[in-house]
């Protein structure tokens, strides 16, 4: 069947990120779903959004839009503020949900979302669109037929020191490592005092492979990659140049950078093919948990030799 979509919440985030997706899932006439309706406390976004969209209904109030019905799933695109909130409200009306993450402001909120979505057994898939990456999928498919010997995930930002951002970007990285290698276990991390703010080198485990994160956000340059090798061979995935698999006895394999908003474009096909019985409900509430909670392992243990160094 077609999904009907219900879209909530229309900030710069949706327009950034999931209307561009909504936008060609609505252009190919063989695509499994399409927008109905949108809903934000803001009339004009809302309004704004259904100039793009012509004929789907427009919202202002999430219970009105609820009760009105006439949509199969809903992508809820909102602040971290109110996301557990909304998340439980849609869970319980038993209303299919791709909801953001974080699950929550903190692990309490987080907890609750958890609890909730196992109570209700609600259908719920998380936006950890990395996911969902052409790139890493692909990497994922070659690192599937080796055995890795060591990683390291490098993250550099040029002045972003907003509190939360290293956990917000290392649930995405702990995430897809996780699921390309096994579960991270934290070893030990190592704070770093930069001129404009903090950053880190922490050390994992991820599986059976030795893993490093090193995020500096302040460091005054863009760069994302994840370097992961073994025994001749080295896989190296760069945002923006590609992927590239170099080897002794094989061919090199080159990847080239795929459209930016390629990853939620397939988030959302996700989330439609769970609808319809055709995929998986994953990343799951749980999955999204369990790298919350190590992400808020890495920044207690940050702060805590932060402190001890005093």
């Amino acid at each position: 069947m077609t999904v009907r979509l219900a879209l909530l919440g229309a900030g710069s985030h949706c327009h950034n990120e999931h209307i561009p997706a909504l936008k060609q899932l609505r252009d190919d006439p063989q695509a499994p779903g399409t927008l109905v309706a949108v809903c934000d406390r803001d009339p004009q976004k809302a309004q704004g959004v259904a100039e793009e969209f012509p004929g789907i209904r427009v919202f202002t109030d999430l219970d009105e839009m609820i009760q009105t019905g006439g949509f199969d799933g809903i992508v809820a695109v909102t602040p971290t503020a109110i996301t557990a909130q909304i998340a439980i409200k849609i869970m319980e009306a038993g209303i299919p949900l791709s909801m953001e993450k974080p699950l929550g402001i903190d692990m309490a909120e987080a907890k609750a979302v958890l609890e909730c979505q196992q109570r209700t057994k609600a259908q719920v898939v998380v936006g950890m669109n990395r996911r969902f990456d052409p790139l890493l999928q692909k990497a994922a498919e070659l690192l599937s037929e080796r055995t890795p010997a060591y990683a390291r995930y490098c993250l550099h930002r040029q002045a972003r020191s907003e509190s939360g951002f290293i956990e917000d970007v290392c649930i995405h990285a702990l995430d897809w490592l996780g699921s390309a290698l096994g579960t991270p276990q934290l070893e030990h991390v190592t704070p770093l005092s930069l001129l404009d703010g903090e950053g880190l080198i922490a050390h994992y485990r991820c599986g059976e492979v030795p893993t490093i994160l090193e995020v500096l956000p302040t460091v005054g340059i863009w760069t994302e990659s994840f370097t992961i090798g073994g025994t001749g061979w080295c896989l190296q995935l760069s945002w923006g140049q590609g992927l590239t698999l170099k080897g002794r006895g094989f061919e090199t394999i080159s990847v080239g950078p795929p459209d930016k908003k390629a990853s939620t474009y397939f988030e959302t096909l996700g989330f439609i093919n769970a609808i319809n019985g055709r995929g998986p409900w994953t990343p799951s509430v749980a999955e999204v948990y369990d790298g919350m909670a190590a992400t808020a392992q890495l920044s207690e243990l940050c702060q805590n030799v932060k402190a001890q160094a005093k």
